[in-house]
């Protein structure tokens, strides 16, 4: 079985990557991210895949998914509406509550495995 998964998932850090777009250019605070990714596995509100951007910082408004988040390289930080900030760097993981609204901020080139649900 593990050998099947092998050869259908190729988890990366950057490579394959595609352009997208999946930021609301409303939210972006500063900076110009360059949004790169490639995504495994994308079902029943489900997504899962490597995400990379350039700095940039936006504005999260009531996030209406859970995200687990491990940071490959790079480095970025999440301010709640508190004023409290968590810090990440590589080797890090993080999970982003549904509802949560603050800064996210990517303070430099950045490249994670991530995966959303809707649920």
């Amino acid at each position: 079985m593990v050998n099947v998964l092998k050869e259908k998932v190729h988890l990366s850090n950057d490579t394959d990557l595609q352009a997208v777009s999946y930021i609301d250019p409303a939210a972006i605070l500063e900076g110009e991210p360059k949004e790169r990714a490639n995504i495994f596995f994308s079902e029943n509100g489900v997504t899962i895949g490597v995400w990379a951007c350039e700095p940039y910082s936006e504005f999260f408004d009531t996030r209406t998914s859970w995200e687990l988040c491990r940071v490959i390289s790079g480095r970025c930080s999440l301010t709640d509406q508190q004023g409290t900030e968590a810090a990440f760097k590589a080797g890090d993981s993080f999970v982003v509550p549904k509802g949560f609204s603050g800064v996210f901020k990517v303070h430099e080139p950045y490249v994670m495995h991530f995966m959303t649900a809707s649920t």
